[in-house]
């Protein structure tokens, strides 16, 4: 988490803003056919999804997005709880 907190501060200072999500836990990696400008390697998986559905979906710019897994983790402290549908998923998560 220190790093999307270093990130953010970097861009702020330099005018541009960001959206980050944070979610933790078992991902598939690899290469995948037909090839793409980074070599064809992606990663799937319901953390990827939840991450990107709070940055991408749910958080205003300048937002660093936290599953419940990640507060978990690394404590929710600075961040405030909040809850969203999206695509008929009900998510909870911190923001800050």
């Amino acid at each position: 988490m220190p790093f999307a907190l270093e990130l953010r501060a970097a861009l702020a200072e330099a005018g541009m803003t960001c959206r980050i999500g944070l979610d933790g836990g078992p991902v598939l990696s690899g290469r995948t056919p037909g090839g793409t400008p980074d070599g064809g390697r992606d990663v799937a998986g319901a953390p990827v999804n939840q991450a990107s559905k709070m940055a991408q979906d749910l958080a205003a710019p300048g937002t660093v997005c936290l599953s419940e897994a990640v507060a978990a983790q690394a404590g929710p402290g600075g961040f405030t709880r909040v809850r969203h549908t999206v695509s008929g998923v009900d998510l909870t998560f911190y923001q800050g």
